[in-house]
């Protein structure tokens, strides 16, 4: 995996950018925000996808319903596909989901509705 700070500041509310090319050329990506830096998505989708990977449920009460992002995350580390994370910019808390929403029509993310 490959992580662009792009000049942020890794301690602040931050969008991020995940993107995922397979060997022919295809990319996927998915946009979110993490209002506590970039400690969330550097951690919590790696814990996600070796759970998905190992068999492991969801949620409990949901075991089946893993996101469309940690599923293509997980294909994209068993097959190893290219695999990038960028901080896109910090923004204020307040400001997340609306800069979030700005990011996902800017980039075609793909991996964001469901």
């Amino acid at each position: 995996m490959r992580f662009d700070p792009n000049g942020c500041d890794e301690s602040l509310p931050v969008i991020y950018h995940w993107e995922f090319c397979e060997p022919g050329g295809e990319c996927h990506g998915y946009v979110g925000q993490a209002k506590y830096g970039s400690q969330r998505p550097k951690e919590a989708y790696a814990y996600n996808v070796s759970r998905l990977l190992n068999g492991e449920p969801y949620r409990p009460n949901k075991p089946d319903d893993w996101r469309r992002v940690h599923r293509i995350m997980a294909q994209a580390v068993s097959k190893d596909w290219e695999i990038t994370l960028s901080l896109v910019e910090n923004c204020d808390e307040i400001d997340l989901s609306r800069r979030e929403r700005h990011w996902i029509a800017e980039k075609g993310c793909t991996l964001n509705n469901g």
